[in-house]
Parts: structure tokens; C-alpha cells; sequence
């Protein structure tokens, strides 16, 4: 047996215990000897996972939301849309998505803002009838917010300046817009 005062011990607890060495488990072992020295276990440190997505927070873009875990793209553009023009922004998912924007008519016309898929740009641009995302297009709109899950794929988002008066002037329309694609 050793000599150690019980005032050592103590002391020697204490300091372990107030700087976390010691885990919640321990172990009891002997040395052959009959005495019992008790070691402390490691255990694992929890890896959150607040949305119960299956990503760990630390990976998770999107700890609070289990509809989405990883950003894929974000931009901000103004652009200057000429009258009966458009312009496209492009963007791809892996998976099924999610896509969240906010966009203003600076001046100008109010705009059709359109999300369309790969297929449905190709008719758009041909001027053809074309399918496009109700929940996330808007008609005739000077800017607001847009969000909602997305397919997966190529997708593009149209500002159409369609909305012009007929005033046999080139009304341009200035546009801001800022967008975040995630999966």
C-alpha cells in the first residue's frame, strides 16, 4: 500500500475532477495484489445531429432544417433587362433540392420571374407552351421572396421582361436578385 495522505488524495481527486479528466464511467481494475484502482473510461463525445437528417452538425450547412443539409450555390447579380428579353440563371442539383430568393425590380417594368427544368427552358426559348414551377414562379411582380423544393437536375430561373407598356419606348428593367440553391 502506499503513503499517501488522505489530504493528497483528495487534493488529487479534486484537481481531476475540476479539469474533465475524469468521464462519467470508470473501470475497476487489480493488480494482482488485492487492492482495487479505479481508472477512468473514455467515452465518446456525442456528434449532434439537431435535425435528425443524418448529417452531423459540424457538416450540416443546415443544422435546424432536415429538408436540406448542404449548400450547393449562392449568387447575388443586378441585371438590366431589356424590354421583351430575358435573362437566365442556371444551376444544377444532385438530388432533389431546395431554393430560396429574393429579387427586386430597381426600376423599370414589373417582370415574370420563371423556374423551369432543362426540358422546359428548351421550349421556352423556342416559344413554345412550356410547363413551368408554379410554386416558385411569379407573374407580373416587382420582387418578394420565392422558396420551395426544387427537382433534381439541370433548372434555370427567368426574369422576363414581358410586362412593358406599350409606349413604343425600350423600357428597361433593373433587377437585383439574390438565390441559394441547397440539397
Amino acid at each position: 500500500m502506499s503513503n499517501t495522505t488522505r489530504r493528497g488524495c483528495i487534493a488529487t481527486v479534486g484537481v481531476l475532477l475540476s479539469s474533465g479528466c475524469l468521464g462519467s464511467a470508470t473501470t475497476d481494475t487489480t493488480d494482482g495484489s488485492g487492492e482495487t484502482e479505479r481508472r477512468a473510461t473514455p467515452t465518446r463525445t456525442p456528434r449532434p445531429d439537431s435535425d435528425g437528417d443524418g448529417v452531423v452538425d459540424g457538416y450540416d450547412d443546415y443544422p435546424t432544417d432536415p429538408a436540406r443539409s448542404r449548400l450547393v450555390e449562392s449568387a447575388s447579380d443586378t441585371r438590366n433587362i431589356e424590354e421583351d428579353h430575358y435573362y437566365y440563371y442556371p444551376f444544377s442539383l444532385d438530388q432533389n433540392g431546395y431554393v430560396e430568393m429574393e429579387y427586386v425590380v430597381r426600376e423599370g417594368p414589373d417582370i415574370d420571374v420563371i423556374f423551369l427544368s432543362s426540358q422546359e427552358f428548351e421550349h421556352f426559348e423556342a416559344g413554345e407552351n412550356y410547363l413551368q414551377y408554379d410554386s416558385l414562379s411569379q407573374w407580373d411582380d416587382g420582387g418578394g421572396s420565392i422558396s420551395g423544393p426544387i427537382h433534381s437536375g439541370s433548372n434555370y430561373v427567368v426574369f422576363h421582361n414581358a410586362n412593358a407598356p406599350t409606349n413604343f419606348s425600350n423600357d428597361l428593367a433593373r433587377v437585383e436578385f439574390e438565390i441559394e440553391i441547397s440539397e
